[in-house]
């Protein structure tokens, strides 16, 4: 018997309930996928090929799924992915407060603290980012 670890026993951490719901639901899951989507189901003595297309048939579906769903991001050389509603609505701030401190209603301290903020937000989220 080896001893190399090849798994983890994960429905060993489900509670009695969990367990007759996951069952439920997985029962459910397996009917309805053989009915509407006439799918095969695979298991360990599925071949090769049975598994690139169901691969394939996940990856397209997928892809249709996230196109009709979320928004689509061109990203080009001048993109920003770091750039976050945030950081435009406190750029917008900043902006305002400029506008505000060159009329003579604010001085330069708000603009400052604003700046501040703003290349703090900034660097945190390239940081995040580019981890």
């Amino acid at each position: 018997m080896s001893r190399k670890i090849t798994g983890w026993d994960i429905d060993g951490l489900k509670s009695k309930e969990e367990e007759e719901k996951y069952k439920k639901a997985q029962k459910e899951w397996k009917n309805k996928r053989l009915k509407r989507l006439k799918r095969p189901m695979l298991d360990e003595k599925s071949s090769e090929e049975d598994l690139q297309k169901e691969a394939e048939w996940i990856l397209r579906n997928f892809v249709n799924h996230l196109n009709r769903c979320c928004k689509k991001v061109k990203v080009c050389a001048r993109s920003k992915r770091w750039w976050t509603a945030e950081i435009a609505e406190n750029r917008k701030i900043l902006g305002s407060i400029k506008r505000a401190r060159k009329k003579g209603e604010a001085s330069q301290q708000p603009v400052r603290r604003q700046q501040s903020n703003l290349r703090r937000m900034i660097r945190q989220s390239k940081t995040e980012m580019w981890r």
